[in-house]
């Protein structure tokens, strides 16, 4: 059973990996190859990102007594593995679309449903006195500008942490 929770949590690390790579192209908006635009690279990244994390739930349905476990957690994340042309995100990355990043027209989320997550860019020097300033980038790439919503790295972050927890439970 070590190897089942060693792979899932290999294929975590991986999702993370392509995770820090989509912050990396949000917060600079800019590519990481010369040959394609950065919304590009988001997409392709964003399916690995998604590829990643269900193959994390396959390894964990290697031992018996996960495979119900793992259909819960499925089921719980449909907007993750739901099934059909118009199913989850990686269910359309893999088999109907590309999931194509949009960042115009954004709607912000209700306030009671904000993910305020910091990501590590520069050094951070404090401002002198006793206020904080927040700076925020050029915008974050979302699922659609028809709805209010977080950022897709801001949802999948979360979805990582619901995958650790997944791992903890079949452990």
């Amino acid at each position: 059973m070590s190897d089942v929770i060693a792979n899932a949590n290999q294929k975590l690390d991986e999702a993370s990996f392509y995770l820090n790579l989509m912050d990396r192209i949000e917060m600079e908006r800019s590519s990481l190859t010369k040959n394609r635009e950065a919304s590009i690279e988001f997409s392709y990244l964003l399916s690995a990102f998604l590829n990643a994390c269900y193959s994390c739930a396959e390894h964990l349905k290697q031992n018996k007594s996960n495979v119900d476990i793992v259909k819960q957690f499925r089921n719980t994340h449909s907007n993750f593995y739901a099934s059909g042309p118009n199913g989850g995100w990686r269910t359309q990355a893999v088999h109907f679309r590309p999931v194509k990043p949009e960042h115009d027209g954004y709607i912000p989320p209700p306030g009671n449903n904000v993910i305020f997550r910091f990501r590590e860019s520069k050094l951070y020097i404090p401002p002198k006195g006793d206020s904080v300033k927040f700076q925020f980038g050029p915008g974050s790439f979302y699922f659609s500008s028809e709805q209010a919503q977080n950022s897709i790295c801001d949802v999948c972050a979360t979805h990582l942490h619901d995958l650790k927890n997944l791992i903890a439970l079949c452990s």
